[in-house]
């Protein structure tokens, strides 16, 4: 999970032009998922899983 985070908020911060920093991502609400999705072009975060890693997405 860490590292599909990683390419989310990579891509987030080039959208925004400014870096992030990650306190603790494995606390975060699977609503905070679903909006970092949102940024990264998926409608969720069930869909970036399932890109990401085709019908073996984990939460």
């Amino acid at each position: 999970m860490k590292h599909d985070l990683s390419l989310i908020l990579h891509e987030i911060e080039t959208k925004l032009g400014k870096r992030i920093k990650i306190e603790s991502p494995a606390k975060w609400s699977p609503k905070t998922l679903d909006h970092l999705a949102l940024l990264a072009g998926f409608q969720n975060w069930n869909d970036l899983q399932t890109a990401l890693h085709g019908g073996d997405a984990e939460l």
